[in-house]
């Protein structure tokens, strides 16, 4: 799940100087920054730049030579690391004096496509450590076996078994020739007056084009001299320079956070969540989402299909529609193999990017057979093409890695979706006062907390219905920003083993709102405690009362909203994670080994 970018001047005269492309860069990290190459090339010279880690990294290293290098191309790459380990020698692009080539996606037949090569070229094939290397030598074969360059490229492409796009540059030619081909994933090419760019996310050129076209499967892109080709599948002209305007679509610019008075885009995004959550819970229904609240309202059955927090907002959603007899379910995009298209059921797909790949491939399964709905905040996403609806969340980009506003924003929506079934028209009053709230005194309870709490090597998070929702999402914070071992566990499935782990190490996160489960709740609350008084409960001003028996615990209280406690509970594991992620130096933005675009399964 890498980010590709290629940048070419129409005209010759005309030149980029190297660190053009370090925005749009950027951009593509959301698809991986294990590490980074820029190939710079002018006429039949270049010049190849590789570095471990961010963008940053690389530009720390590099700037002064991008400042001072003009081209009149730019490949490009960010890179999450599938095949080979993460270092510069398998960092893109991959380059063998004829072509250059970068890759997003991962090749399946990895292992006997390199046995295939090896018999035929007689390459050692211990020295091709990642699927980029094997791709470079499997084209440069097909290019040596046929004169006809575009016939190489399709033997090539049917050789590679998987879901993949990659761009092919020629080094030795003097005016730039640029190959794109995709299988299954996204390729854009973004036009404009003056250059042509090739990208494996629209994101990461929604500022800088008015149009981009969509490169579809086995369809071939070919840029020669400033001038663009794409061919069909049949090898017959489909786009030309003649008839882009008709074939484009038109950009939709992103709106991104701005963190100028925060230290991270975390912190930032966590701070929009009040007026989002209340605009969300506010704001009239549209057609789209009107129409799926009808159809529930007959069918009375829905699947919801996604991954991440994106799949905890939908466990979460689960109770509210069990309450009024809506028979619900929740499926791990990457698990979900029981594609029974006999029965009559709704399927929602929820995803933040709408480009996560188990979730598309999961929605191409069901296109045709039931009624599918997209729940995105992209809908120009690839979730949005392969289904029959979307509901769009409309919030601004989310740019850290780790969800904050995109897991409340589904929330919201989705009690929404509820609140329409029960057709129950609440007034909602000071949402966003409260989480204003929410945000000020959570902070200053954990700054107090934070001494004893730093010291633990795991979290135990742990709640029932909605409760054990948030506890899941908890768990997964605390591994994505502080990296500690954490666990999400049912209240009444601790004393069927996880009881025994227990002791001083452990630190237990214990939800107990005012709900159905509160007095359940107590006794096992009662059943932790006499074993282990490292426990913090998050509690709120009515169950507070409970707990002058629990006095050596860390007790924190969250008010509610209008008999809600799930938006309080999220700010509140957010901030618990930031914090502890904060004492341990880790990068809030981008944590390790973590993308905030995951395209591949």
């Amino acid at each position: 799940m890498c980010g590709i970018l290629a940048l070419v001047k129409k005209h010759a005269q005309d030149a980029y100087c190297g660190n053009e492309c370090i925005p749009l860069l950027k951009r593509l990290e959301r698809r991986g920054y294990d590490s980074v190459g820029v190939l710079l090339k002018n006429q039949d010279q270049y010049t190849l730049h590789k570095s471990i880690g961010s963008v940053d990294c690389f530009l720390n290293k590099y700037k002064q030579k991008l400042d001072t290098t003009c081209s009149n191309c730019i490949l490009g790459h960010t890179r999450w690391a599938t095949h080979g380990q993460v270092s510069e020698e398998n960092a893109h692009p991959k380059c063998n004096g004829n072509i250059a080539i970068v890759h997003n996606g991962v090749v399946e037949n990895f292992v006997s496509l390199r046995n295939w090569l090896s018999n035929i070229e007689k390459i050692d094939v211990e020295t091709i450590q990642s699927d980029t290397t094997l791709l470079l030598h499997v084209v440069q074969y097909f290019l040596d076996e046929s004169p006809d360059i575009q016939s190489a490229f399709r033997k090539a492409l049917k050789k590679i078994e998987g879901i993949f796009a990659i761009v092919v540059l020629f080094l030795r030619e003097k005016n730039t020739e640029l190959y794109g081909m995709t299988k299954g994933t996204d390729l854009i090419c973004g036009v404009s007056d003056s250059e042509i760019c090739v990208t494996s996310d629209l994101f990461s050129v929604s500022e800088r084009y008015n149009e981009y076209l969509n490169i579809s499967t086995e369809e071939l892109l070919y840029i020669s001299n400033g001038k663009l080709t794409i061919y069909n599948a049949q090898n017959q002209i489909k786009i030309t320079n003649d008839n882009i305007s008709e074939n484009t679509y038109k950009t939709v610019l992103t709106n991104i956070s701005k963190y100028d008075n925060y230290s991270s885009y975390f912190l930032a995004e966590m701070h929009e969540q009040p007026d989002i959550v209340h605009n969300l819970l506010t704001q009239k229904m549209d057609s789209e989402m009107l129409d799926l609240v009808h159809k529930l309202s007959i069918i009375k059955k829905v699947i919801f299909v996604s991954c991440g927090s994106s799949y905890i907002a939908t466990n979460i959603a689960k109770y509210w529609l069990r309450s009024i007899n809506i028979e619900a379910y929740v499926e791990y995009a990457s698990e979900y193999s029981n594609y029974d298209h006999h029965d009559d059921k709704i399927v929602v797909f929820v995803s933040q990017s709408g480009e996560t790949m188990d979730t598309v491939n999961c929605a191409k399964l069901f296109k045709n057979h039931h009624y599918t709905v997209a729940l995105v905040n992209n809908v120009n996403s690839a979730l949005s093409r392969v289904t029959n609806h979307v509901n769009a969340m409309n919030i601004r980009e989310e740019l850290s890695v780790v969800a904050t506003k995109s897991f409340t924003s589904q929330l919201a929506c989705l009690y929404r979706i509820y609140l329409g079934l029960k057709n129950n028209k609440i007034k909602f009053v000071n949402i966003a006062d409260t989480l204003r709230e929410v945000i000020s005194y959570v902070t200053n309870k954990i700054d107090i907390l934070l001494p004893l709490l730093k010291e633990y090597t795991g979290f135990m998070f742990t709640g029932r219905g909605e409760g054990y929702g948030i506890a899941q999402e908890g768990a997964l914070k605390m591994k994505e920003l502080a990296y500690v071992y954490s666990d999400a566990v049912p209240c009444g499935e601790l004393k069927h083993g996880s009881i025994a782990l227990l002791g001083e190490g452990l630190c237990v996160v214990f939800f107990l709102p005012n709900d159905s489960f509160l007095y359940k709740n107590l006794i096992t609350l009662h059943e932790i405690y006499a074993r282990s008084h490292n426990v913090l409960i998050v509690a709120d001003n009515e169950t507070s009362q409970y707990l002058s028996k629990f006095s050596k615990a860390y007790v924190t209280i969250v008010p509610k909203i209008h008999n809600l406690y799930v938006f309080s509970h999220a700010i509140f594991i957010q901030i618990l994670a930031y914090k502890v992620a904060v004492t341990v130096h880790n990068n809030i933005d981008r944590p390790r080994n973590l993308a905030k675009c995951v395209t591949v399964v």
